[in-house]
């Protein structure tokens, strides 16, 4: 009987450390610390909104595992969809959109292709392991690339990540500024 309870102890204890915890592959513009995002999270309501122009192809997106790095299709992001600022990380926004973060996830789901899960539930609700944001700095241009966050799928210590604005991850952007302030 105390083996069972030292073997679900040991099991509780495991499961209060992140995956990030154990990364042997830290993300290129990171600080090399896991974080939990929610510490750098705004009021967006105090800061510009961003929209594009024109509809554009973003490169794909990229996440951390233990094992590397995973690329992630991304879908189109259009004039319609309204990013606003949701975190502030060094002097960068990170910028996200619910309108994009939605399809993204039902694009993700019509491929197949859900890096940790997610997906479109039997309600045809999202779920989402990731939240997609990207950097920008103050004027609109991209400073970063992607960010994939946390989702509401992920809770306690799997919200720990690597933020890592990267210069390289910027380079498959449009090299104009591509987010215009409303």
């Amino acid at each position: 009987m105390k083996s069972l309870a030292l073997y679900f102890f040991v099991l509780f204890i495991y499961g209060c450390s992140a995956a990030t915890d154990y990364y042997q592959v830290i993300p290129p513009g990171s600080d090399g610390m896991a974080v939990k995002p929610d510490k750098f999270k705004v009021d967006s309501s105090r800061h510009p909104i961003f929209h594009v122009s024109n509809s554009l192809t973003p490169p794909d997106g990229e996440t951390y595992w233990i094992s590397g790095a995973e690329y992630v299709p991304m879908t189109s992001i259009l004039p319609s969809d309204t990013w606003k600022v949701t975190h502030i990380y060094r002097d960068l926004f990170i910028v996200q959109s619910e309108e994009y973060n939605d399809r993204q996830c039902r694009y993700l789901d019509e491929i197949n292709r859900n890096p940790a899960g997610g997906g479109v539930n039997i309600f045809g609700s999202c779920l989402q392991a990731f939240e997609y944001g990207i950097y920008l700095n103050e004027q609109g241009e991209i400073a970063g690339g992607w960010e994939l966050l946390p989702g509401e799928q992920k809770i306690f210590s799997a919200r720990k990540m690597f933020l890592a604005p990267n210069d390289e991850k910027t380079e498959a952007w449009p090299r104009r500024t591509v987010f215009e302030k409303d």
